[in-house]
């Protein structure tokens, strides 16, 4: 999640209103405890994997929501808006890993509230929201991957670079190792990164270290997941997203669709062409702050839409960028029965329109800060 914000293309979120570093080092460099060599840090790190960095990230964005701002213009506050719905959506996901006198309860609110955000926001802005293979690993969460996988990595001993050949070797001896496991938990050590003993590199907490009510029986997972939904619809609601947008009792009617297939034909989404910008490591970029309404780059068309172009030309030239994508061959999906009339075209740029963002009254009163 902390690669795709910190990607140069960044995320859509209100209005397709388009969330980067560069926006978010004008905001974040206003707290009181960052500077501008701590801001860029936070957004540029040596390491792209630095869990703790990546936490202190996302905890400085959740603090841009108790910042009051001051009068601000409407291109400032569209932004705002769009922050403040972020800061949201990370609060509502690492909240529950990091807390450990959450009760279970509270943490299946959480989740479930992050579920529904993300869930409004990938059917709107489908790929300049986030990439298909993010959307499906936020919906599951698979910790027992997250586990065989370190298992793979711990049979290279000191050299975790392996071939092909090897990796399948060891895909095989992790996997059994997986299931001895699973037959005999009580041998399995577990992994120190999901332990509390060194805190300041928190990833996951264990059973050990938490302090809350977790009693699994006093949970109850239906009630949990629709109050997270009624929260959920309360922040669309202040922004004024389109009321279809977050009805999930009307959206969920249709057995064509849950979480993971959101389009309503029934299927997962698949794995675009295009790079997912959310395991790309970010590059520090130069001072320049671009647009916020910028919007991602498109792909590179192929070399045979492009002799295509110039095959119609009777003067040999350079096509232009319109006669290149006229040409290209066309990866959008139909969704007759999506349940949304807006959503954005998975392969092809989307600008924003500037009368999205101008009109201030046309943004609601957008979400309040907190005191």
């Amino acid at each position: 999640m902390c690669t795709l914000i910190r990607s140069a293309a960044g995320m859509a979120l209100c209005n397709r209103r388009i969330i980067n570093p560069a926006v978010l080092t004008r905001f974040l460099v206003r707290l009181p405890d960052q500077s501008d060599d701590s801001v860029r840090k936070l957004l540029f790190p040596d390491d792209p994997q630095d869990v703790p960095r990546a936490v202190e990230l996302m905890e400085a964005i959740i603090e841009l929501l108790a910042c009051d701002f001051g009068q601000v213009d409407a291109d400032t506050a569209a932004d705002l808006d769009s922050i403040r719905l972020l800061a949201l959506i990370l609060k509502s996901i690492l909240t529950p890993f990091i807390t450990p006198d959450m009760s279970l309860m509270e943490q299946m609110t959480h989740l479930s509230t992050y579920a529904h955000l993300t869930f409004t926001l990938f059917c709107m802005n489908r790929l300049m929201f986030m990439s298909n293979q993010l959307h499906a690993e936020a919906g599951s969460y698979a910790i027992p991957l997250e586990r065989l996988f370190g298992k793979l990595c711990m049979l290279g001993g000191h050299n975790s670079v392996m071939s092909y050949a090897q990796a399948i070797e060891r895909l095989g001896q992790a996997c059994d190792l997986q299931a001895v496991y699973l037959r005999q938990p009580d041998l399995d050590q577990g992994q120190r990164q999901i332990s509390m003993k060194r805190s300041e590199g928190v990833d996951h907490l264990n059973m050990v270290s938490w302090t809350g009510h977790a009693i699994a029986s006093d949970c109850h997972i239906p009630s949990a997941w629709d109050e997270g939904s009624k929260i959920a619809q309360g922040i669309f609601a202040k922004l004024r997203f389109p009321p279809q947008s977050y009805n999930y009792a009307a959206i969920f009617s249709d057995p064509e669709i849950d979480m993971l297939r959101p389009f309503g034909d029934g299927k997962y989404p698949g794995v675009e062409s295009d790079t997912d910008r959310s395991i790309i490591i970010p590059m520090a970029t130069s001072a320049t702050v671009p647009s916020s309404t910028a919007s991602p780059p498109t792909s590179t068309p192929s070399a045979q839409a492009i002799a295509s172009a110039l095959s119609t030309e009777v003067t040999p030239s350079i096509p232009s960028n319109s006669a290149i994508l006229s040409t290209a061959p066309s990866t959008s999906i139909t969704l007759s029965t999506a349940p949304f009339t807006d959503s954005g075209n998975p392969s092809t740029e989307t600008t924003a329109a500037p009368d999205d963002d101008d009109d201030i009254e046309d943004q609601g009163d957008g979400i309040l800060f907190e005191s």
